[in-house]
């Protein structure tokens, strides 16, 4: 588990790695963004601010934390056990 956190935070340690990042993937969730607000300049900002947050809760590991409760409640809900 350690291993992947510090590939995390070596992944985005420069601007290029972010970058990278970015426009590996931009594109298919601008369209997303775009489908649920029909605004061309909203779904833009909206896109941007969503890989600025991103790109912050990945530095701080805090995404790694939020997705594996998601993966616990998903876990508990398919075996009807009580999420604390």
């Amino acid at each position: 588990m350690m291993e992947a956190e510090e590939k995390t935070n070596i992944k985005l340690e420069n601007e290029k790695d972010m970058e990278t990042l970015s426009s590996s993937t931009w594109e298919t969730l601008y369209h997303f963004v775009y489908f649920k607000v029909q605004n061309r300049e909203k779904a833009g900002d909206i896109t941007q601010e969503t890989y600025i947050k991103a790109i912050s809760y990945i530095k701080k590991n805090v995404f790694w934390y939020g997705l594996s409760g998601s993966y616990c409640i998903g876990y508990c809900t398919k075996c009807n056990r009580y999420y604390r």
